[in-house]
């Protein structure tokens, strides 16, 4: 990510984040699921339950929603020793077009070291994508098989619930299913 982007990407941060010191409840969500909603997109932050992590979710009407992955809590502190390799203080937004444009919805791993993401077809790549927030790697989860870009994308992917007790996200379309953390 180019520097200015970077700096528009934490200054708006900043601006989501500070009310007279505190969290504005109106952009600041915790969530294990998010699902876009016909209604709208809920811009903002939404934090990761129990984690370091929060998504920055950019709503741009009909040409989609995006995210960014940000680092929200102190680099020096506890939470902060598995994933100090691969975060650093002037580095802690990580997106990339493949897998943060034209959400359709994420989930946070219950193990606080991944996010899951569905893109849409229109605008996106059309998959489903579990992102390792310790190692910053992204891998593609659906469709099985073949590869989607932005410029070849797969289906219309929506991350419909999570079950933690099993361990397994289910996702359409196809009511397909994937192991949480599985390779």
């Amino acid at each position: 990510m180019r520097s200015s982007h970077r700096l528009v990407v934490l200054v708006m941060l900043l601006m989501l984040v500070t009310t007279n010191g505190r969290s504005s409840d109106s952009d600041l969500r915790t969530e294990r699921l998010w699902i876009k909603k016909a209604a709208g997109c809920s811009r903002g932050l939404h934090r990761q339950p129990d984690g370091p992590f929060a998504v920055l979710l950019f709503c741009e009407d009909a040409l989609g929603d995006h995210l960014s992955v940000v680092y929200l809590e102190p680099l020096g502190g506890p939470a902060a020793a598995p994933f100090a390799g691969s975060w650093a203080m002037n580095d802690r937004v990580w997106e990339d077009a493949l897998w943060g444009s034209a959400i359709t919805s994420f989930a946070w791993g219950p193990d606080g070291r991944r996010l899951y993401v569905a893109t849409s077809e229109v605008y996106g790549s059309g998959g489903l994508f579990e992102l390792d927030l310790v190692s910053r790697k992204a891998r593609q989860i659906a469709p099985v098989g073949s590869s989607v870009s932005e410029s070849a994308p797969g289906a219309d992917y929506t991350i419909t619930r999570i079950d933690e007790k099993v361990g397994v996200l289910y996702y359409s379309p196809d009511s397909g299913k994937v192991v949480l953390g599985g390779e």
